[in-house]
This record gives C-alpha cells, sequence and structure tokens, in this order.
C-alpha cells in the first residue's frame, strides 16, 4: 500500500513538472507577443512618419490617396496583426487552460481513488501433523537377546536383596553382575544403575546388615530395570 501511494506522488510530480514547463512556454510566447505588438506600433509610427516626409518632399503634389486614407490603409493593417496575435493568444490561453483542469481532474482523481489492496494470500491448510507411534516406554534400545541377558544378570542382584541381607554379600553380587553386563555391552546406563545402588551399599559397613527401607528402594528400582530390558 506504501509502495503504490508513493507511486501515485511520482505520477503526481511529474504532471507537476509538465505543467510547469507548459507555463513557461506560455510566459516565453506572451513576452514574445507583447514584443510583437511593440514592435509592429513602432513600424506603424515609422510608416507614417516616412509619409509625412515623402510628401513634404514632394512640395505637396496631389497623390491618389489621402493622407487620411493611406493612414487608414496602415491602421487596418495593423490592427488586423494585433488581431491575428490576439486570435493566437487567445487559443493558447484555452489550450494550456483545458490542460490544467484536465490535469488537477486526473490529479483529484489519483488521490481519492482508495489504493487496491493487495489480494492476501490465503492460509495454506494446516496439516495435521501424522501421529507418531511412541516408543514402547521404558523399554531398551539393545537387542532382544541382549536385553534378556541383562535382565537376567539384575535378577542375581534381586534375589540377593532379601530381609537381613549383609551388605558385604550384596556388593559382591553387584560388583560380579556388572562385570558380566560389560562382557555383553561395553556401556550401558544399566553400569551407571548398578554403581549407583552400589553406593548405597557401601554406606554400610560389610559386616551390617540392610536397612529393609534401602532394601525395598533398590529392589523396586531392580524390578523397572529388568521389565525394560526384558518387558514381558
Amino acid at each position: 500500500m506504501a509502495e503504490e501511494f508513493l507511486n501515485r506522488l511520482s505520477e503526481i510530480e511529474d504532471r507537476i513538472d509538465s505543467l510547469g514547463e507548459t507555463l513557461k512556454r506560455m510566459v516565453t510566447i506572451m513576452e514574445s507577443v507583447t514584443e510583437i505588438r511593440s514592435e509592429v506600433r513602432q513600424a506603424r509610427d515609422k510608416i507614417l512618419e516616412k509619409m509625412e516626409e515623402q510628401a513634404g518632399a514632394t512640395g505637396g503634389e496631389p497623390s491618389t490617396l489621402s493622407q487620411e486614407q493611406i493612414q487608414g490603409i496602415v491602421n487596418d493593417a495593423m490592427q488586423q496583426v494585433e488581431k491575428s496575435v490576439e486570435n493566437s493568444l487567445s487559443e493558447l490561453e484555452q489550450s494550456v487552460g483545458s490542460s490544467i483542469a484536465g490535469l488537477e481532474e486526473q490529479l483529484l482523481a489519483k488521490i481519492e481513488q482508495p489504493p487496491a489492496q493487495a489480494a492476501t494470500p490465503a492460509a495454506p491448510a494446516q496439516q495435521k501433523p501424522e501421529p507418531q507411534k511412541p516408543s514402547p516406554a521404558g523399554t531398551s534400545s539393545l537387542s532382544p537377546d541382549r536385553g534378556m541377558k541383562i535382565a537376567q544378570e539384575l535378577e542375581t542382584i534381586l534375589d540377593s536383596l532379601k530381609m537381613g541381607c549383609i551388605a558385604g554379600d550384596v556388593l559382591e553380587v553387584m560388583e560380579e553382575t556388572k562385570s558380566n553386563i560389560q562382557k555383553i555391552v561395553p556401556s550401558d546406563p544399566i553400569l551407571v544403575t548398578i554403581d549407583k545402588w552400589a553406593g548405597i551399599v557401601k554406606t554400610y559397613s560389610k559386616r551390617h546388615e540392610l536397612k529393609a527401607r534401602d532394601v525395598l528402594k533398590i529392589k523396586r528400582d531392580l524390578r523397572d530395570e529388568i521389565d525394560r530390558y526384558h518387558p514381558a
């Protein structure tokens, strides 16, 4: 919209410039007409003056035309010239006036004309994203056979966690299980989880029993991990 308005202003400026050039030419013509009128009057005066001088030089010999008749002929000729110039000037004024009036109408029409609103592109229909099939929650990305082997190793730790279990025995099972899992997969998040469980057990002396609270917590986490590596 702003660009279209600027284009209109440019058109108006161009037309005003064109009108200015026309007015300049009109002024030049009017000045020329004024000079022509002045020269015509001067020529008429000189002609009459020469005629009087010639009449005096010939000793006042009778002429076929009287002084008044000759002056009348000269005046008529001058008047015809002036009339012709005035008619041309009048036609020029009318032409310029028509051009100015037409320009005013065009400018007003341009200004009053509402800017054409650019067609707003229709918003593309929003396509619903295809629902992605969720991966089974809490499942491992390992192959089924490896997952099953890891789950079996974890069950060994689960079996060692009984009420009254000794911390040293449980820690030994955990370390052995971790070593066996590393033979299956060199690196896996379950290894970090086992270290976390071992950290809980290491807070006890190797000859002390684990508290029921810690036993239940580790067993709960173990069952979740077993289900993840070997889902039913």
